[in-house]
């Protein structure tokens, strides 16, 4: 499953990505820009974002509902703090298939 984990990955980066390069939602760009300039790493700063959008997306699914914008936000703004539903370290976001 080693092809799988890093298809997700892939795709996870490349939402994040276009969200950034449409500054939609701008929280998205500004939150990458934030978790950089307090010292996280590239990688880990990619994996932080693509644990909550993944969770969101879970949600998504798991609800059957449209994506809320504000829990989204609110996640991103939390960072490095994941979501409780990730997990408390960053450690988590690199197995929560970011």
């Amino acid at each position: 499953m080693p092809g799988s984990k890093r298809a997700v990955r892939a795709a996870l980066r490349d939402i994040l990505e276009k969200q950034i390069e449409a500054d939609d939602p701008p929280e998205v760009k500004a939150t990458f820009n934030r978790l950089r300039r307090d010292g996280e790493s590239t990688e880990t700063t990619w994996r932080l974002l693509s644990a909550v959008l993944m969770l969101e997306l879970w949600e998504i699914l798991r609800t059957e509902r449209e994506f809320d914008r504000a829990r989204y936000v609110a996640h991103l703004h939390a960072l490095p703090t994941l979501p409780r539903e990730l997990g408390d370290d960053a450690s988590g976001a690199s197995e929560a298939g970011a």
